[in-house]
Formats: C-alpha cells, structure tokens, sequence
C-alpha cells in the first residue's frame, strides 16, 4: 500500500530493512527533522542512549544524544524516553525533565515535569509477591549465585554480566523465573539479564501508544532500542501504521556487539552504538532548528 507520509526513510523497499548505509540514514534525518511538528521520538535509554555497563548504577547517556533529546524537546511533537527502567531513575539519568518517561516497559507513565508516575494499582500490588521469592532465595544455601539484583519496584532484575560464573548465575535466574510464573507472575528477558515481573501484562508498545495518545497531532513515529523488549514498541508502532493511526514509523537499532539479532532484522536503519544515535539526532536538530513544536492543545 502506498504511504502518504512525508517523512517516510529515503530508503527503496529493498534498502529499508535494517539499512546501515551512511546516506540512506543521513537522508532519514533530513526528512525526519524536516517534518519535526508532526514528529514523535521515541528513545529506549540502556544500549541505546546510554552504553550497556556493567553496573546498571552506572550508566550515563552519550553526551550528544542527550544535548540533542533537550533540543529536540522543543521541536518536535513528543520526545519521550520509553525505558525498563523506573521512570523517575531515567530522568534522573538522563537529565531532562521536560520530556515524557515510560518506565517498567511501559507499566510507568512519567509526565514532563510530574513528582511521581502513572502506575496501575494492579501492577505495584505484585511487588511483595516478586519480593518474597527474592527473599526465599537467599535464604536457600545456592542463595543468589553471584546475581546482581536491580530492584525496580514491582520488578526485580537478575543480572549475571559480572557472575564469576555466569552460566550458574543465569540458571539460578531462569530456576526463580519458572518459580514466577508458577506463582502466576511473569518473567522477561534482555542482555544477560533476566526479570521477574507482576502478572498484569504491560509492554513497551503499551507505554508508547500511551504517550502518543497525548500527542494528537503527530503524523510519525521514530522508535529506537537495542533489546527484545524494544520489539513490542516497533510491532506496535506498525500496527498503528497499518490501522491509519499513524502516517508512518521509522524504528532504529542501535545493534551493538550482543545485541539480539531480531532487533536489527525488524529495524528500518541500523546503528551500531549510542554515539551513532547521538550523532543522528544531531543531525536531525540541524534540520530541525526553524521548526517549532506547536502550542498543546493547537
């Protein structure tokens, strides 16, 4: 079917499918930047806007992605950080709060500038359940096996990237998973981590259809992630170009060394660290500095 967009990727069909080619992305943030009033943004923070580290603590954006997040907050539509993280931990990483946060894969909706996020009842109320298998565990003799817990609320993450032996630390994850999903929670994977999570099912493309549902007057979406997770936001995105929601989306990988495959075979531009994503949302500012964000509510 052919698109109305006009800021559809300079790509032909063929090329569109996780292009990496130097003037093929140079020609998407001409149109993208070009178009900035009807445009969304939409940037997942770890392996994307900020380097994957070993201590989640920390990590720290790319400098230039996050100078160019804050001007392009005045520019654009919507620039939002949609993240696994809690929302309130993602803007006080990145360091701009007036923009919009999703966090818990898209259980959190923070509102530019709000004290605290938009959480459903249902989903907070899991988190003694998660809590208590954590507790179980280290109480058992194997304990944790050398997991780093990062604790997000109602989500645990287990991480094993500094386990002295990282496959007994993942197989610990994965044995307190299946004790999650046999109390009726649910777990989730990403890059050598793994989550317990509340039953209620809330994903990525949750938060971001949320977001945009604030943002009336966008025409087009850009997505841009690294991880499984981040897959839920470009389906869903698709989906809202395909139901006419939307003119248009253009979903970015930011395909580092361990970075899923999938995720670069569902992208439409490929870039390979989070200085590459800064450098193009640079040069979508360049094109974006006479364009000004229309007053909410216009």
């Amino acid at each position: 079917m052919a698109s109305n967009d006009p800021v559809a990727t300079a790509a032909t069909a063929t090329e569109r499918v996780g292009s990496s080619r130097p003037e093929v992305i140079a020609a998407a943030a001409a149109r993208l930047g070009a178009h900035a009033s009807q445009l969304a943004i939409l940037l997942d923070f770890d392996g994307t806007l900020a380097p994957i580290v070993d201590d989640p603590a920390a990590a720290a954006p790319d400098p230039a992605a996050a100078s160019a997040a804050r001007t392009l907050a005045t520019r654009v539509a919507l620039l939002a950080c949609v993240t696994g993280r809690p929302a309130l931990q993602a803007r006080g990483l990145l360091g701009v709060d007036t923009i919009a946060y999703t966090g818990l894969h898209g259980a959190e909706v923070l509102q530019p500038g709000a004290a605290a996020p938009e959480v459903p009842e249902a989903f907070a109320a899991d988190g003694a359940a998660v809590a208590a298998i954590i507790a179980q565990a280290r109480a058992e003799p194997q304990g944790l096996a050398g997991l780093d817990l990062e604790e997000k609320g109602p989500i645990v993450a287990l991480h094993w990237r500094r386990a002295v032996d990282p496959l007994a630390a993942q197989a610990r994850a994965e044995e307190l998973a299946d004790r999650a999903v046999a109390a009726g929670l649910r777990s989730g994977t990403g890059r050598a981590v793994l989550e317990l999570r509340p039953a209620l099912e809330l994903t990525k493309g949750d938060g971001v259809q949320a977001l945009l549902s604030t943002a009336p007057e966008v025409r087009h979406a850009v997505f841009a992630g690294d991880d499984v997770t981040d897959l839920d936001a470009f389906a869903r995105l698709r989906a809202l170009v395909a139901d006419g929601t939307l003119e248009g989306a253009t979903l970015i990988a930011v395909a580092g060394a361990d970075a899923p495959p999938q995720v670069a075979d569902a992208a439409d531009l490929v870039l390979s660290t989070p200085a590459d994503l800064g450098a193009f949302l640079t040069d979508v500012v360049s094109h974006a500095s006479a364009a000004t964000r229309p007053p909410k509510g216009a």
